[in-house]
């Protein structure tokens, strides 16, 4: 049987309510440091859980966090999401999660949802979207204990946010890539939206390199859809690509279709992927990739988010850099 507050609180020798104020996160709290990590190190222990229900019916935050997602995140947000959530459960919270895609009216049903079950704070891996063209900025500010994974491309306010440095790691890929050699460096973007900080840090990188931008070197994922992966291949082929920035699932398969032609990589084309996947060992030669560095983005989130439930200075913005995986699709970066 768990224990509960009153338990916790003989064993340590404080007041019920010292234990409570510990185990609750109050920010006003008179227990020294020591009998606050003995109170929380008991709780772990005896697998203390609080009371949701009488909480929520005093009106009073739980030891829940609401959690935004888009139900088509792709791999490194749901493992970003994976570890946030052991994380914040070794701290005693719970995750509720709204997941939808492109619907910002079920989204907003998500926050309503979050305010009526008294959520301590909303971590927001979604926040906008390009194609359908909205954010949640608006509705976000109204919950003062609010993180962001990603930068706002609109923010109503500053919120506590983490980021991934896509422009600083695209900049220095393309700068790399001149170095070894290449000179018609292709980039596989999507929406404009989302693609906005890997084409600044990809021209950027071009400048600094003395590359001319070559907007024909430009592969726009929503016309490669409806391609083979032949097709694809041929197209970078007649563009005498010798350097191709893209996602994992993509370069996998360019990879396997460039080998069938007699292509040799990195020699004739390096490819370099994105999101670090476990099918990118998978091929020969494997994919240079950049890993998302998803324990570290969620350790930020996780302390930000806990900073705030407590009342407690949080820096407005945290950058990860993603980091290089070298395999064997490209020259040695």
């Amino acid at each position: 049987m768990a224990a509960n507050i009153k338990d916790i609180a003989k064993m340590v020798g404080v007041s019920r309510q010292a234990a409570a104020s510990v185990l609750n996160s109050s920010p006003v709290c008179h227990v020294s440091r020591e009998k606050r990590d003995k109170i929380l190190c008991l709780a772990r222990e005896l697998h203390y859980q609080p009371n949701e229900a009488a909480k929520i019916l005093k009106g009073k935050p739980g030891r829940l966090i609401g959690v935004i997602m888009d139900s088509y995140a792709n791999t490194p947000v749901v493992e970003i999401f994976a570890r946030l959530e052991e994380y914040l459960a070794q701290e005693g919270y719970r995750l509720q999660v709204g997941l939808t895609h492109e619907n910002k009216e079920r989204f907003l049903a998500h926050l309503e949802d979050f305010q009526r079950f008294k959520a301590a704070g909303i971590v927001a891996l979604a926040h906008t979207y390009a194609g359908p063209d909205f954010n949640l900025y608006e509705e976000l500010a109204r919950y003062p204990n609010t993180v962001l994974f990603g930068h706002p491309s609109s923010p109503v306010r500053a919120f506590p946010r983490v980021e991934l440095d896509w422009a600083g790691v695209y900049s220095s890929l393309a700068t790399r890539l001149a170095a070894s050699g290449a000179r018609r460096i292709a980039l596989q973007v999507t929406w404009p939206g989302y693609s906005a900080e890997i084409m600044e840090g990809y021209r950027q990188g071009l400048r600094l390199a003395g590359l001319p931008f070559r907007k024909e070197l430009l592969m726009d994922v929503r016309e490669l859809k409806s391609l083979s992966a032949a097709e694809y291949a041929r197209r970078l082929i007649a563009l005498r690509t010798d350097a191709l920035l893209t996602t994992d699932s993509y370069g996998v398969r360019l990879i396997s279709e460039f080998t069938r032609l007699g292509v040799r990589i990195p020699d004739e084309i390096q490819i370099i992927g994105r999101y670090n996947l476990a099918f990118g060992t998978y091929v020969y030669p494997g994919i240079t990739t950049l890993d998302c560095c998803t324990d570290d983005v969620a350790r930020r989130l996780g302390r930000k988010i806990l900073s705030l439930i407590a009342s407690e200075p949080v820096a407005e913005c945290d950058t990860v850099t993603p980091k290089l995986i070298q395999r064997e699709s490209s020259k040695s970066l």
